[in-house]
């Protein structure tokens, strides 16, 4: 899936750290987000964690944007994206009064 978009992953230990953090963190964080969704308890938690996680996406992009060269319309699609989800998320998080 990378090399279709013009990510080369080298090595087996590359292999394996694409597969933790695109599969297992993002795995883990999609477990969260449901759990807020069933359980009130787990709603400011989830919301603060799609927060920190999408604002570190957002982050390292502008970084990128800086530091590198001009962008793809894979990665301002990926960026619109993640620059979306950062906003629902504050917003949520914001608006969220528990009963």
């Amino acid at each position: 899936m990378s090399s279709s978009m013009g990510v080369i992953t080298g090595g087996p230990n590359g292999v394996y750290e694409t597969r933790g953090i695109y599969g297992g963190v993002s795995l883990g964080a999609g477990l969260l987000a449901i759990a807020g969704v069933f359980r009130p308890r787990m709603v400011r938690p989830a919301l603060w964690f799609i927060t920190t996680y999408m604002g570190g996406y957002v982050f390292a992009r502008i970084v990128g944007l800086i530091a590198g060269d001009a962008p793809t319309t894979d990665f301002l699609m990926f960026a619109g994206f993640e620059v979306a989800c950062l906003v629902v998320a504050v917003v949520s998080l914001v608006a969220y009064r528990p009963d």
